[in-house]
């Protein structure tokens, strides 16, 4: 297996205008008062850098958030997609080629990034040089298959795993559920060839064909079409979103495994040095990004991406750094595996 490495740079921009988006007349909110007696901050429009392609899961959840957090601040919201190196390219371009002023952020799959950092030699440091402020979103990784599969149970997954090779898809090597797909092969001696496709809507599209046995990615893309897929098991002590997985067991349940939770989440980065220089236009920033999901319209917008309202949840910065940190550390744990072939 081999992560590609293929320095693709590809950059579109998307301004987000939150009196054109929402329908109404921009005018001061609290937060632009608050910045005024501390330089006008945030004082142009912020521009966020999205580690993948356009139309991706990351790109959802920031067209949702982008709006109402734009009404907040008082400002526009630009975002640039940097696709390459599994995110390695856009976490140093922030590093490298964006002004360290708190107007210039990153909104990323924080799992498959710490995993990405934790099996590359790269030249940014976490978290000396970025880290991460928020948390936008967390649902759960599962292994999943489509209706006409034969495999009915993930008991049934790893018997038939246990006779030969399951080819199992995912949108990146890099993920917190192909660390739960390496840790049960581990744990039950079934054997997996995991196929990254580049991406959620290639994957999406080889699972319902049927050219993998099996599927792992977060939830919540097969729960946007409930009637086309099955889930067999999720990699959480418990399943936090069980009536959405059709009562999919947890894989620790059932193997009598201790495989940690390996959640997929979505969070706000900065330069490090603007946390530690510049802590009161972080707090602007979040607090207008927290007070967006108290907002009523935001619901509507969010659950317009097809993906469960549920699985949106603001967390603060101990919640992300400590997930990031645990993503890590298993992605270390299990390295020569995601870096093997």
């Amino acid at each position: 297996m081999t992560i590609q490495n293929g320095a693709r740079l590809s950059r579109r921009r998307l301004l987000v205008t939150a009196a054109a988006a929402l329908g109404v007349t921009a005018f001061p909110s609290p937060f632009i008062r608050r910045a005024s007696a501390q330089d006008a901050f945030p004082s142009r429009d912020l521009n966020v850098i999205i580690p993948t392609s356009q139309g991706g899961v990351v790109d959802r959840v920031g067209r949702a958030v982008a709006p109402f957090w734009s009404k907040n601040l008082g400002v526009n919201i630009e975002f640039d997609y940097i696709n390459g190196a599994s995110g390695e390219i856009a976490y140093q371009t922030l590093v490298d080629r964006r002004d360290a002023d708190g107007h210039n952020l990153l909104l990323g799959n924080v799992g498959n990034e710490m995993v990405m950092y934790a099996t590359r030699d790269t030249a940014f440091d976490f978290p000396g040089d970025v880290t991460y402020i928020a948390r936008t979103d967390i649902d759960d990784s599962a292994i999943f298959v489509r209706n006409e599969s034969p495999f009915q149970t993930i008991e049934d997954l790893v018997e038939e795993g246990q006779t030969r090779a399951l080819n199992v898809g995912t949108a990146r090597l890099p993920h917190p559920a192909s660390i739960g797909v390496l840790a049960l092969g581990e744990a039950t001696g079934a054997q997996f060839n995991i196929v990254p496709y580049g991406g959620g809507n290639p994957m999406m599209v080889a699972a319902l064909s049927g050219e993998t046995d099996c599927t792992t990615s977060a939830f919540s893309l097969p729960a946007q079409t409930p009637d086309q897929y099955r889930y067999l098991g999720v990699f959480s002590t418990e399943n936090r979103f069980s009536a959405l997985m059709g009562n999919a067991p947890s894989v620790n349940e059932v193997f009598g495994t201790d495989i940690p939770d390996l959640p997929s989440a979505r969070g706000i980065a900065i330069q490090t040095s603007v946390l530690e220089e510049q802590a009161d236009r972080v707090e602007i920033l979040l607090e207008a990004l927290r007070s967006t999901y108290d907002d009523p319209g935001f619901r509507a917008d969010w659950e317009k991406t097809g993906a469960p309202w549920e699985i949106a949840q603001f967390g603060d910065q101990a919640a992300i750094m400590a997930y990031a940190n645990d993503m890590r550390l298993m992605a270390e744990n299990y390295r020569s595996l995601l870096t093997s072939g």
